[in-house]
């Protein structure tokens, strides 16, 4: 080799590995948090303890599932508890048995009665056949959500479908199923309608093919206190007209990304609406990283780039109608007295 081709060679390898090394660090960029849930520690609260003479407990687990616990009935919204890896989220995943298992222990979810699903994406519904193999509760969402159940094993009698205005009684709750339009994706528009889930779907499968099926926001009342949880980051004008909340669950996934009057109408329609003493928000966590008491990070900027400026947006908004903005670790939990 002429010492002129070998220099060529020597300067092509030094390219070769200056690109490898400034992909690798703009990946890891992509795939880690831009900002730091420390930064929001004097919103952080945990009010620890089983719930007792009427008491409700709301325990977070992370993304937008939610444990409503009054001593008596346990009631879940969504279940996710496994977290695929980012690799599986490109392959096919399925629910982790001895991860169900030990949350379902650690957080004594003995008396739990229903599962109320938001939408059938893996951040919401992975869990959902497992967990009822596990429990005696009754899983409620849209056909999409009993399409993950059957093909999980679930018996079609523990299965429920359920549609806008419906409401479901479950201990001294009452659940009413609110549908809305799931937050906008990141990329391209929204379709016309959801794409959904048509037969019994056998794990493991693809993320893809967890669609979503349509999407529920959900008023849950127990004697004189309303909690509402809105899942997913979106709005249809009016659909929680005449709802005065205790609590507000919120989606804020890419909330700080979406363009001015969006976030304006979205903020007016939930928090301007319900008029809520707290506002806890939901779905700002990373759910491919293991689950961990305590330890639960902002979503990657691949997802959201700007999760820090959907945090303000609501801070803001919930002061403006005299509302306390609360954060809730993964594990942590809030406690009502008799409403």
């Amino acid at each position: 080799m002429s010492s002129g081709l070998r220099r060529t060679v020597r300067i092509a390898l030094g390219v070769l590995v200056g690109v490898v090394i400034v992909s690798g660090a703009y990946l890891y960029r992509l795939l880690t948090p831009s900002a730091d849930v420390a930064d929001y520690s004097a919103y952080l609260r945990d009010e620890p303890g089983e719930p007792v003479a009427g008491d409700v407990a709301i325990t977070f687990f992370g993304v937008s599932t939610l444990l409503f616990d009054d001593g008596e009935t346990q009631l879940l919204v969504d279940a996710f508890f496994s977290r695929p890896s980012k690799s599986e989220l490109l392959t096919t995943m399925q629910s982790d048995p001895a991860t169900v298992a030990a949350a379902l222990e650690d957080f004594d979810l003995e008396r739990l009665e229903a599962v109320f699903v938001a939408h059938s994406h893996i951040d919401h519904a992975l869990d959902v056949a497992e967990v009822a193999r596990r429990s005696s509760a009754t899983t409620y969402g849209t056909p999409s959500t009993v399409n993950i159940g059957l093909g999980g094993g679930v018996d079609p009698s523990r299965l429920a479908i359920v549609e806008d205005g419906d409401s479901v009684q479950v201990g001294a709750f009452t659940v009413r199923i609110v549908s809305s339009p799931h937050s906008p994706p990141a990329v391209g528009e929204a379709p016309a309608e959801p794409e959904t889930i048509d037969q019994p779907l056998e794990p493991p499968a693809s993320s893809a093919e967890f669609a979503e099926g349509g999407n529920f926001s959900f008023v849950i009342t127990r004697g004189g206190q309303t909690f509402v949880v809105v899942a997913s980051a979106n709005y249809r004008t009016g659909f929680l007209a005449g709802i005065d909340a205790d609590v507000l669950f919120l989606g804020t996934a890419r909330l700080g990304v979406a363009d001015e009057s969006f976030q304006e109408r979205y903020l007016a329609e939930t928090i301007g609406e319900t008029s809520p003493e707290i506002v806890v928000p939901l779905h700002w966590d990373d759910f491919t990283v293991p689950w961990q008491r305590g330890q639960a990070r902002f979503n990657p900027r691949l997802i959201d780039p700007n999760p820090d400026d959907g945090f303000d947006l609501v801070v803001a908004a919930a002061e403006g109608v005299g509302a306390e903005f609360v954060l809730l670790q993964a594990g942590s939990r809030l406690r009502f007295g008799p409403g």
